[in-house]
């Protein structure tokens, strides 16, 4: 599973958004001006969480090259 991830320079997230969804519009939030988006892989543990329980167990460190995720078990 893949998350689309919009996020502010300190790591903080905004939205999240499921790239692996079925049907329906895959909709994706779009960064307004001083934030970033990324895609995340889920860890195969998480893949079955609502995007809510990805929220609260999703930590991003970012740093010069890119995003990087840190999952906090339940």
């Amino acid at each position: 599973m893949r998350v689309h991830v919009v996020y502010e320079p300190d790591g903080k997230i905004i939205a999240l958004a499921d790239l692996d969804g079925e049907g329906g519009v895959g909709v994706r939030p779009l960064p307004q001006k001083g934030r970033e988006f990324a895609q995340i892989d889920v860890p195969d543990a998480y893949a079955g969480l609502p995007l809510s329980g990805l929220y609260e167990r999703l930590r991003l460190e970012v740093g010069p090259e890119g995003p990087r995720a840190h999952w906090r078990q339940a």
